[in-house]
Protein backbone atom coordinates (compact mmCIF):
# COMPACT_ATOMS: atom_id res chain seq x y z
CA UNK A 1 0.00 0.00 0.00
CA UNK A 2 1.15 3.71 -0.85
CA UNK A 3 0.19 6.63 1.11
CA UNK A 4 0.79 10.32 0.56
CA UNK A 5 0.03 12.01 3.68
CA UNK A 6 -0.26 16.00 3.85
CA UNK A 7 0.65 17.48 7.66
CA UNK A 8 2.36 13.74 7.87
CA UNK A 9 4.36 15.41 10.61
CA UNK A 10 1.61 16.77 12.59
CA UNK A 11 -0.18 15.33 15.85
CA UNK A 12 -2.83 13.54 13.87
CA UNK A 13 -0.53 13.07 10.72
CA UNK A 14 2.00 11.86 12.86
CA UNK A 15 -0.01 9.11 14.48
CA UNK A 16 -1.07 8.01 10.78
CA UNK A 17 2.12 7.91 9.04
CA UNK A 18 3.32 5.61 12.27
CA UNK A 19 0.79 3.34 11.92
CA UNK A 20 0.94 3.14 8.50
CA UNK A 21 4.69 2.48 8.39
CA UNK A 22 3.77 -0.51 11.10
CA UNK A 23 1.67 -1.77 8.38
CA UNK A 24 4.40 -1.82 5.82
CA UNK A 25 2.96 0.60 3.76
CA UNK A 26 4.84 3.22 1.78
CA UNK A 27 4.18 6.46 3.62
CA UNK A 28 4.94 9.82 1.74
CA UNK A 29 5.26 12.67 4.42
CA UNK A 30 4.45 16.26 3.01
CA UNK A 31 3.86 19.48 4.69
CA UNK A 32 5.22 23.39 4.12
CA UNK A 33 7.85 22.84 6.67
CA UNK A 34 10.61 19.87 4.96
CA UNK A 35 12.68 20.16 8.45
CA UNK A 36 9.99 18.89 10.08
CA UNK A 37 9.29 16.21 7.66
CA UNK A 38 12.51 14.97 7.10
CA UNK A 39 13.35 14.67 11.22
CA UNK A 40 10.19 12.35 10.88
CA UNK A 41 11.24 10.50 8.09
CA UNK A 42 14.64 9.77 9.35
CA UNK A 43 13.60 8.98 12.66
CA UNK A 44 10.32 6.79 11.34
CA UNK A 45 10.61 5.96 7.96
CA UNK A 46 8.58 7.09 5.07
CA UNK A 47 9.70 10.06 2.03
CA UNK A 48 9.54 13.61 3.13
CA UNK A 49 8.22 16.32 0.44
CA UNK A 50 7.47 19.87 0.96
CA UNK A 51 4.16 20.90 -0.19
CA UNK A 52 1.88 23.63 0.64
CA UNK A 53 -1.75 23.40 -0.12
CA UNK A 54 -1.88 27.45 -0.68
CA UNK A 55 -0.13 27.03 -3.66
CA UNK A 56 -2.00 24.00 -4.91
CA UNK A 57 -5.06 26.27 -4.55
CA UNK A 58 -3.71 29.19 -6.46
CA UNK A 59 -2.50 26.76 -9.44
CA UNK A 60 -6.15 25.15 -9.58
CA UNK A 61 -8.52 27.94 -9.13
CA UNK A 62 -5.90 30.84 -10.94
CA UNK A 63 -6.54 33.22 -8.01
CA UNK A 64 -2.99 34.98 -6.62
CA UNK A 65 -4.45 34.94 -3.59
CA UNK A 66 -7.20 32.80 -1.42
CA UNK A 67 -10.17 34.83 0.03
CA UNK A 68 -9.47 35.10 3.92
CA UNK A 69 -12.60 36.62 5.88
CA UNK A 70 -12.40 39.61 8.10
CA UNK A 71 -12.35 39.23 11.65
CA UNK A 72 -13.99 41.79 13.86
CA UNK A 73 -13.01 41.87 17.99
CA UNK A 74 -12.41 38.59 19.83
CA UNK A 75 -15.70 38.38 21.88
CA UNK A 76 -15.34 38.94 25.08
CA UNK A 77 -15.34 36.29 27.98
CA UNK A 78 -17.20 36.35 30.77
CA UNK A 79 -17.68 34.33 34.00
CA UNK A 80 -14.52 31.95 35.54
CA UNK A 81 -12.12 30.16 33.01
CA UNK A 82 -11.48 26.69 32.50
Amino acid sequence: MKAFIVGGYGGFGKRLARLLLGDGAQVSVAGRDLRQARAFTCRYGGEALQLDVNDVWRQCTGWSEPKRRKLGPRPQRHGPTL
